[in-house]
């Protein structure tokens, strides 16, 4: 278990409560999907949002990757769900470094969450 000690007490409590991994579960016609990916073989992450009456209703996630990338989706859905589609919201590769304390070699897996995350907020809005 001495490769735990690599993640915060923080990313260790997401990885293991990842409530907004899998599929949605309430329909809508207003469905958003955003896919960004490292290689072939990389991480992976599918983002899923259901907007209802200009909030996003729901938030869904299917990532493959390492547990600082799963714990950075998890953090990105739980606060954007329940937002309304025209508020602010920075999911920056800066913030998710920060708040995980994910070392620099994995500043690009953070970008690529960053990166799906602004094409569901450009979608929705």
């Amino acid at each position: 278990m001495q490769e735990s000690r690599s993640y915060s007490e923080e990313v260790l409590e997401l990885f293991s409560n990842l409530d907004h991994a899998g599929d949605l579960t309430i329909d809508s016609n207003q469905i958003f999907v955003a896919e960004v990916h490292e290689s072939e073989e990389g991480a992976r992450l599918v983002l899923f949002v259901c907007v209802n009456k200009g909030t996003i209703a729901q938030m869904r996630f299917r990532a493959w990757g390492c547990p600082h990338f799963l714990a950075g989706a998890e953090v990105v859905c739980r606060e954007m769900e329940g937002v309304r589609v025209d508020a602010p919201y920075d999911a920056g590769v800066q913030y998710l470094m920060k708040r995980l304390d994910v070392p620099v070699q994995k500043t690009g897996k953070m970008l690529l969450i960053e990166d799906a995350a602004q094409q569901i907020i450009a979608a929705i809005q």
